[in-house]
């Protein structure tokens, strides 16, 4: 495992999109996704990149249950506004926060994440 210490959240940023580019440009086709604060500073470097993201496919990793999509307290919001409307994806995946029985989504989303 190799560790980097970087300054401060702009340099952690920044080369952790020169990372990513790096795994791209040998094949990888799947981006796991947070959100909250932590990875915003992440997000815009990677909105002003030049990255490419209509052949790859994220999946994030959470969303609240009982808010949908039109919510602006929603993860699938966060995302369209941090990212996804920036740089579309191929597929994005998010568990649905409006799912009527948790456990069948759970195995939904579990079969995803096998999937991808």
């Amino acid at each position: 495992m190799k560790i980097h210490v970087v300054n401060n959240q702009v340099d952690g940023a920044v080369l952790a999109v020169d990372l990513l580019r790096e795994k791209l440009a040998n094949g990888a086709k799947v981006l796991g996704l947070a959100t909250g604060s932590s990875p915003l500073e992440f997000y815009s470097v990677l909105r002003e990149s030049d990255l490419d993201f209509s052949d790859l496919t994220s999946v994030n990793l959470d969303e609240y249950v009982g808010l949908g999509e039109d919510s602006d307290q929603s993860y699938v919001h966060f995302m369209k506004e941090n990212l996804f409307n920036a740089k579309p994806f191929k597929q994005s995946f998010l568990p649905n926060g409006l799912a009527k029985d948790l456990t069948e989504e759970i195995a939904r989303y579990n079969q995803i994440l096998a999937d991808h």
